[in-house]
């Protein structure tokens, strides 16, 4: 008797290690295999193909791979389960937003940079990421991106100088030689 229930456990548990290997992760999973257009401006509107998606409920995450800003764009429909799209946006969340307290600029302005592109589903099968560009449009010397270069970039720069926040300021525009360096 103790046998034949040893034996029927040790079927139980190759079972579900089968299931946990091979069918599982076929039903709960998420890939992304292009996006299109890989490379734009915030407001871009941006097709991400794939597979696995749900149909309602997917989070698109948007994430900077230079700083810890980040984008998610919640309740995400996919019309096919293949195919998702969302708009490039304009401000990333810093990481610490979420800190108590927050910092006082939780938000910066997307610049130009690679950001990797990743989906959630509901079920939290997490896809593959792929890489966005964000290409340099940005007026040099204008740091806070109001079309102007006047007084105002001028002590922008001399606040991010000298350690104080601001609450926009566009690296590169203020990487006015190109070196690295403001």
């Amino acid at each position: 008797m103790l046998r034949k229930k040893l034996s029927s456990g040790f079927l139980s548990l190759l079972f579900l290690f089968f299931l946990s290997l091979f069918i599982i992760p076929s039903v709960f999973s998420a890939s992304i295999s292009a996006l299109n257009p890989d490379t734009g401006s915030p407001g871009s509107v941006i097709t991400i193909t794939g597979d696995g998606f749900s149909s309602t409920g997917n989070t698109v995450y948007f994430r900077s791979t230079e700083t810890t800003s980040l984008f998610n764009v919640e309740d995400v429909d996919s019309p096919d389960g293949s195919t998702i799209s969302f708009t490039i946006p304009t401000y990333l969340r810093l990481a610490c937003s979420f800190d108590d307290p927050p910092c006082a600029a939780p938000y910066v302005q997307v610049s130009a940079g690679v950001f990797d592109v990743y989906v959630i589903t509901p079920d939290l099968a997490e896809s593959n990421r792929l890489s966005f560009t964000v290409p340099n449009t940005q007026t040099l010397g204008d740091v806070n991106d109001d079309g102007l270069i006047d007084i105002v970039d001028a002590l922008l720069v001399s606040q991010k100088y000298v350690g104080l926040e601001t609450s926009v300021f566009i690296s590169d525009a203020a990487d006015v030689d190109g070196n690295g360096t403001i």
